[in-house]
């Protein structure tokens, strides 16, 4: 269980963010963010960050090359990014999905050189 705490937190985290998002709390906050450019390194940032502890948690375990919990986030994060059409306070970015895709990357990056690390010790 303790391996799978960061990621849960990091998933609740997640969830929160997009529940004020999509219901409309916290509008002036998201605003800000948004005309600062603060946007997309916040999706780089929050399923980036989601991705790593769920790698880490699955070990690093891939799938045909691929790190497992990338693909679930990733297909999680595309997942969220295209139902933003069906919600009245949000709008479908393909640059906002492409910062999520490059925080995983990154995020797949990191956890592979520490799974690595780990090993060798």
């Amino acid at each position: 269980m303790k391996r799978w705490l960061p990621t849960l937190l990091a998933f609740a985290f997640v969830c929160w963010v997009i529940f004020l998002a999509d219901f409309g709390y916290a509008i002036e906050f998201f605003a800000a963010v948004q005309s600062s450019g603060g946007d997309k390194i916040a999706h780089f940032g929050l399923i980036g960050g989601l991705a790593y502890f769920v790698n880490m948690s699955l070990a690093c375990r891939s799938w045909r090359g691929w790190l497992l919990g990338s693909l679930i986030v990733g297909a999680l994060a595309t997942v969220e990014e295209l139902s933003q059409v069906l919600t009245e306070n949000r709008n479908c970015d393909a640059l906002d999905l492409a910062a999520d895709f490059a925080g995983i990357w990154v995020a797949g990056l990191l956890a592979r050189r520490v799974c690595a690390r780990r090993s060798q010790v």
